[in-house]
């Protein structure tokens, strides 16, 4: 039912090279963490967690993202994904707001040349 997450060669075996630089905006960033930076194919995580401090059960994913740009075969994206977490309290007894962070992702993919 709940399997482990495969190596990004594994999911992905069509790409030869990944980039992704990303950026999180919003409230309430933790103070000193790095909100911005790059990603490749040997360092991707497939959920990058909120930095918002009062957030619960939120973070960012980006390998649906890039499921997607493989899937129509993009090479370039710039968009922006929404947190999923809210503002209530840390058991999600209480659901508060709609937590208002969100990150930045400029992807650029390069795709192994396939042999006819």
């Amino acid at each position: 039912m709940f399997g482990t997450p495969a190596p990004f060669a594994e999911a992905f075996p069509t790409v030869e090279e990944i980039t992704v630089e990303y950026k999180e905006n919003g409230y309430m960033l933790r103070p000193f963490q790095k909100r911005s930076g790059t990603y490749t194919k040997e360092t991707l995580v497939p959920k990058m967690e909120c930095n918002n401090i009062s957030c619960q059960q939120g973070g960012f994913s980006i390998q649906s993202v890039i499921r997607n740009m493989v899937i129509n075969e993009e090479t370039t994206l710039e968009t922006a994904v929404v947190c999923r977490g809210h503002e209530g309290s840390p058991k999600g007894r209480r659901r508060g707001r709609d937590c208002m962070n969100h990150l930045e992702l400029n992807i650029s993919i390069k795709y192994k040349e396939t042999t006819p």
